[in-house]
């Protein structure tokens, strides 16, 4: 038994001493784009340059390959519309937090995307072959109303702190056209008022519907997956009127559910529930991504290409009407 474990222990050494040199190809750098494109705020992009697998080591971060010298031109249905202008988010932004990075950002000073048109980007940058992107804002589909009911469950974490155990399941209720092929995504957040800033909160949900085809989360506090925002397309409900249940636990709200001290509270939360009718090109970027991610510390998994509409280049340039819906709660 003994000699055993040293021939095995012997062969481990061995196998795992072995160098390969692993060449990868250089094929030069390439400007990436980065963007959604909504119906409901200034047209906004992020510019960065693709890193060769080499040049990547501990000592590199994300503002080595920001870009913040690029030429960000603007056409719309093929007619020069705008050009894009770089903005530092820097410390203390009101738009600061972990969904947005602060370089490499493009954003246009007043021009919002309209519904129905088709938008392309090119982008030039010094050293750097140009990139071009384009993408149709699909048609505004509304939501119409979110009903809600309240469900008291039990804690499966007692915490002094959860002045609620009240969970909150919201309707989001609209009608898909049917004309045509539709894809989604919902998400929820929430807006905290404190210190002069307008702060805004992505918040968790769940969802148990067999609508939702796509689901983006991450591991929770409390031991399960909380999801962040779903994607599907209307292959099960289209030309139908859809009434798409989500849940919320109240405790996410922070002051009074889950109390904190804040001098500044104003005593009152909006949330905020915004349906994006997407294009077919961020729909599949989504499902490609998330195939990814799956697959992300599986080293005998197939390789997944993300998907991507950038000429020249790489990245994803999506579109989106956006319709949203709100509740308000006051205390």
């Amino acid at each position: 038994m003994k000699k055993s474990l040293i021939i095995i222990s012997f062969l481990f050494l061995i196998t795992a001493c072995v160098k390969d040199t692993l060449n990868i190809t250089d094929s030069g750098r390439r400007i990436t784009i980065n963007g959604l494109i909504t119906s409901d705020s200034c047209f906004s992009v992020k510019i960065s340059k693709s890193a060769l697998l080499n040049d990547i080591s501990e000592s590199t971060n994300n503002t080595l390959y920001s870009i913040d010298n690029a030429k960000v031109l603007v056409y719309m249905n093929d007619n020069y519309v705008d050009s894009l202008s770089y903005i530092f988010l820097g410390s203390g932004s009101p738009f600061e937090g972990p969904y947005i990075s602060r370089m490499g950002n493009y954003s246009s000073g007043n021009m919002i995307p309209i519904p129905g048109n088709k938008y392309k980007i090119v982008v030039k940058a010094p050293g750097l072959p140009d990139a071009t992107a384009a993408v149709t804002i699909p048609n505004l589909v509304k939501i119409e109303r979110v009903d809600t009911f309240r469900t008291i469950v039990p804690l499966q974490y007692p915490d002094p702190y959860i002045t609620t155990n009240v969970q909150l399941t919201c309707n989001v209720i609209f009608t898909d056209p049917g004309n045509e092929i539709n894809y989604y995504m919902l998400n929820i957040y929430y807006v905290h008022e404190a210190w002069g800033y307008r702060h805004c909160f992505i918040l968790n949900f769940f969802c148990n519907d067999p609508i939702p085809e796509e689901k983006f989360a991450r591991w929770g506090t409390f031991g399960n997956d909380e999801l962040q925002a779903v994607a599907f397309s209307d292959k099960i409900i289209s030309g139908k009127k859809c009434s798409f249940p989500v849940t919320i636990e109240l405790r996410d709200l922070g002051f009074p559910f889950y109390p904190v001290p804040d001098g500044t509270d104003t005593h009152k939360k909006n949330v905020y529930f915004r349906l994006y009718s997407i294009s077919e090109e961020y729909y599949k970027y989504l499902q490609t991504l998330n195939k990814y991610e799956k697959n992300y510390n599986n080293p005998l998994s197939d390789p997944v290409l993300v998907n991507s509409n950038v000429n020249g280049g790489y990245g994803i340039l999506g579109g989106a009407a956006v319709s949203s819906d709100s509740l308000v709660f006051t205390y």
